[in-house]
């Protein structure tokens, strides 16, 4: 599923978390009016209706029917009307890039509640290593070809973000003992990197050292001070995330009851932002 319309980069999107939520809920708002002020007009409008063939010479009763079905067709239109506005505007006005954003942000949602069909059939990935001291560093193989070494170019951050967001809400764990497989299991800020990477036969470290990501340029791509893509690593002290192409926000997993969730700002954090990186062949 493509998240951004407006560029791959973060840099000519909106990078107003806040605004995205808040045309979120006036597109929701609008949707709700759309639906509901229509109904009760036309019934107002049925109930005058009625009142007029009863009594055919009550004043003003026909101007009243008239104006309910007017006022019902133009609340019915002004969705459409408002998307129609935004979507004459040129990709790079703010407005119209967070509007988009919002937009994308409800089919994510969409797609976390969707039945996931597991497209390698009954073959199941072998399990990674619970330990960050016994993950293997040799290479791994993707499971879609056949043994073949995964050499990136084939997959896009965009497809990597789009899978993360259906195993919102499963809980915490420590560890990377997470298969990145549904329906999904509790997992850690890491294990949820390491998990989602390796749904799609990339292998990235799983380890408490983020020097390890940060200082080494055959495998990372630091990108702290570059514009930034979905799927791009942020890196805190003690902490993981990974950037949804939406503005600045995050999907993490953090310990409590949320588990794996958005947060708006990969800026506003507790923990010290060490740097942000890119896995080397993600488009």
């Amino acid at each position: 599923m493509q998240i951004l319309s407006c560029s791959r980069t973060l840099g000519t999107c909106c990078s107003d978390g806040g605004l995205v939520v808040l045309l979120d809920i006036t597109r929701r708002v609008l949707n709700i009016i759309q639906l509901i002020v229509p109904i009760i007009l036309i019934i107002g409008a049925t109930i005058g209706l009625t009142k007029l063939v009863i009594n055919p010479e009550e004043k003003n009763g026909q101007k009243k029917v008239i104006n309910s079905f007017i006022a019902a067709v133009v609340v019915f239109m002004i969705p459409t009307i408002v998307n129609a506005m935004l979507g004459i505007m040129p990709n790079s006005f703010s407005l119209k890039a967070c509007w988009d954003q919002a937009k994308h942000k409800a089919e994510i949602a969409r797609t976390s509640k969707a039945r996931y069909i597991n497209p390698y059939g009954d073959k199941e990935p072998s399990s990674i290593l619970p330990k960050p001291e016994e993950y293997d560093d040799s290479e791994r193989k993707t499971p879609s070809s056949g043994g073949s070494t995964w050499t990136g170019g084939t997959v896009t951050g965009e497809q990597i973000i789009a899978y993360a967001s259906q195993f919102q809400h499963k809980g915490y764990k420590k560890g990377c003992g997470w298969k990145g497989e549904p329906p999904g299991e509790p997992t850690s800020c890491i294990g949820l990197v390491v998990g989602v990477y390796r749904h799609f036969g990339i292998k990235v470290d799983c380890t408490n050292d983020p020097n390890k990501y940060l200082n080494n340029p055959t495998k990372y791509t630091v990108v702290t001070n570059a514009p930034h893509r979905p799927g791009d690593i942020v890196l805190y002290e003690g902490h993981y995330a990974m950037l949804t192409g939406n503005g600045d926000q995050i999907i993490h997993s953090t310990s409590g009851s949320n588990g794996t969730h958005y947060s708006n700002s990969y800026k506003k954090s507790s923990q010290k932002l060490l740097g942000i990186v890119r896995v080397n062949g993600v488009q």
